[in-house]
C-alpha cells in the first residue's frame, strides 16, 4: 500500500474511489473535470493497491476564526473515505497521519474536519469543537416582542451573489469556529452553478437593510409544498441565515415568520445560542429538533493556537500536552486574558494534563473542562486549576461553524 497525494490524470479514478464507500452513482468524469481547477493537488491524497486507488483524502487551506477575532491558518480535511474491500488495513490512519504532517510542515496552526462518523478521529487527536443545533418555528404561536428598523428586500441570486459574501466576510470575522468559503461555493450554494451529480439549488434569496439602506443581512430559503384539505402546511427550509446587527436578525426571523401560507419555519445548522426564544412572547412557539457535533479541530502548534486567542478571565496555566503523533506535546505556560496573552514551552510542573483531543476540542470555548475532567479526560494537578482554566476559555458568542466542506 502506497500512501501519496495524486497526480492530475489520475482524478477520475480517485473520484470514483471515494464515490464508492459513499454510496454516490454521479458521472465520475463530469464531477473530476469540475474539481480539476477547484483543487489542490499538493492536498489531494491517494492510497494505492498498485495503480488503484483504495482510500482518498483532500484537503484545502482556509482560516479558523478563534476567541478575539484572530483568524489562523488551517488545513481543512475532507473526502476521507476507503473502499469497503480494504477496511480495517490502516488505510485510513496512513492518509491521515500524512496529511497531519504536511500541516505541519507548512505550519498550520490547526487541521479540522466535519465527521462523517463520531468515532473515527478521535485517536488522530481531533476534537468535537462546535455544535450545530436543527430548530423548527411554529409561525402560528410566533408573536415578537419587539419590532426592528429596516426592511427585507427578496432578490435575485445574482443579486444575493454579490452581496452575501461581504456579510459573510463581516460576519466570520467576529464568529469563533467560522472558516472562509471559496469563490465557487457561492456560485453552486446559490444554484448558479451545478454541482455535476447533484440537484441545482432553487429558493429564495432575501437582504435585510438597515435604515440607511445598508445591507446588514441575508438569508436564503426554499419550500417544502403541503396542502391539507386546502388548508396550507407549508414548510419554509432555511439554507442560510446570517446577521451583522439584532435589529437584522429580528428583521430576518419576523420575515419568515410572517411569510403567506407557510405553518412551520426549519432551520438546521443553527448554533447553540441562538437567541431567538428570547424574543418570542411565546418560547414554545420555536422547538429544538436535535443537537450534534460539527466542526472537529486538532491542534498542530499549541503556543501558535494560545498565544493567538483572547481570553474571557486573565490568569495563567502550565498545560501538559500528550499527543501520541508527536505534533503537539509538551508542557506549556499560558498567561492570557482579554487583552492578550503568552504561551511558551516550560519545564514547570503542570497545573493540568490532557491529550491533545480534548484541548482541540476546548480550544474555541464550547465543550466545558470542568464536565471533561469530571468524565476522566482531563487531570488536574492544582486544586481548582481545571476551573479557572475552563473560565479562560468560555467564550462568548459560542464556538458555530456554518460552512459544510
Amino acid at each position: 500500500m502506497q500512501v501519496r497525494t495524486i497526480e492530475a490524470d489520475e482524478l477520475v479514478g480517485w473520484v470514483e474511489a471515494f464515490h464508492v464507500p459513499f454510496l454516490e452513482t454521479g458521472p465520475a468524469v463530469d464531477e473530476a473535470e469540475f474539481r480539476r481547477s477547484r483543487i489542490d493537488f499538493d492536498r489531494t491524497w491517494g492510497a494505492f493497491e498498485g495503480e488503484r486507488i483504495v482510500g482518498t483524502l483532500r484537503s484545502f487551506d482556509t482560516q479558523l476564526t478563534v476567541p478575539g477575532g484572530g483568524m489562523l491558518a488551517a488545513d481543512a480535511v475532507t473526502n476521507v473515505a476507503v473502499h469497503p474491500t480494504h477496511r480495517r488495513r490502516g488505510v485510513m490512519s496512513g492518509l491521515i497521519q500524512n496529511a497531519l504532517a504536511r500541516a505541519a510542515e507548512r505550519q498550520e496552526t490547526f487541521s479540522i474536519l466535519i465527521a462523517a462518523e463520531y468515532a473515527i478521529y478521535g485517536r488522530f487527536g481531533y476534537g468535537p469543537a462546535t455544535e450545530h443545533v436543527s430548530y423548527t418555528l411554529d409561525t402560528h404561536r410566533a408573536r415578537f416582542l419587539k419590532s426592528a428598523e429596516g426592511n427585507v428586500e427578496i432578490v435575485s441570486a445574482a443579486v444575493a451573489r454579490e452581496e452575501a459574501p461581504r456579510i459573510f466576510e463581516q460576519f466570520r470575522r467576529q464568529q469563533p469556529g467560522a472558516i472562509g468559503r471559496h469563490e465557487y461555493r457561492w456560485d453552486t450554494g446559490l444554484g448558479l452553478q451545478e454541482w455535476p451529480g447533484q440537484q441545482r439549488w432553487k429558493g429564495f434569496c432575501g437582504l435585510y437593510r438597515d435604515p440607511t439602506g445598508t445591507p446588514r443581512g441575508f438569508v436564503q430559503y426554499h419550500a417544502d409544498s403541503h396542502w391539507d384539505h386546502r388548508v396550507p402546511r407549508n414548510k419554509i427550509m432555511v439554507d442560510e441565515l446570517l446577521s451583522l446587527t439584532p435589529a437584522a436578525y429580528i428583521g430576518l426571523w419576523r420575515f419568515l415568520s410572517e411569510l403567506d401560507l407557510v405553518a412551520t419555519v426549519s432551520a438546521e445548522d443553527r448554533p447553540v445560542d441562538e437567541p431567538l426564544h428570547w424574543q418570542l412572547a411565546d418560547a414554545r412557539a420555536l422547538r429544538q429538533e436535535w443537537r450534534a457535533d460539527f466542526l472537529w479541530v486538532r491542534v498542530l502548534d499549541v503556543v501558535t493556537a494560545l498565544e493567538s486567542r483572547r481570553y474571557s478571565t486573565r490568569d495563567r496555566a502550565v498545560i501538559e500536552v500528550v499527543d501520541p503523533l508527536g505534533h503537539a506535546s509538551g508542557r506549556f505556560a499560558l498567561e492570557g486574558g482579554p487583552d492578550g496573552s503568552t504561551c511558551r514551552a516550560t519545564s514547570e510542573s503542570a497545573d493540568v494534563s490532557m491529550g491533545v483531543g480534548a484541548l482541540s476540542a476546548a480550544y474555541l470555548g464550547g465543550p466545558s473542562l470542568v464536565i471533561m475532567h469530571q468524565a476522566g479526560v482531563i487531570d488536574e494537578h492544582r486544586p481548582g486549576a481545571v476551573a479557572r482554566l475552563n473560565a479562560q476559555l468560555t467564550t462568548h458568542p459560542a464556538p458555530w461553524c456554518n460552512t459544510w466542506f
